[in-house]
């Protein structure tokens, strides 16, 4: 993200229970989310689902699976705006820079 001149903040998290907590406390200022299926404890479908009240802002599904029964799932969560495979490109990143821009 930073390589490719994305200046914002950038908070990542490996805890799912303290990504939550942050979430609850600051969603008013958080542009965008990339969340990853798999995760220690919750995985990222009841992230969404514990979470979703809180999602006020775009979340990008951020996996190495590429199941088609995820990317179905997937369209069950509007706060899902992209089920994106690994890896994140440059050419990914340069276009969500430009959305968030607009």
């Amino acid at each position: 993200m930073e390589l490719c001149g994305i200046g914002a903040d950038i908070i990542s998290f490996t805890d799912p229970m303290e990504a939550m907590n942050f979430i609850q406390k600051n969603a008013r200022e958080i542009d965008v989310i990339f969340l990853d299926l798999n995760m220690p404890e919750y995985n990222g479908w009841k992230f969404l689902e514990l979470m979703n009240e809180y999602l006020i802002m775009p979340v990008y599904m951020l996996t190495s699976s590429i199941n088609v029964q995820d990317l179905s799932r997937s369209g069950e969560f509007s706060a899902i705006k992209q089920f994106i495979s690994k890896p994140l490109t440059v050419e990914f990143v340069h276009e969500l820079k430009a959305e968030l821009e607009k």
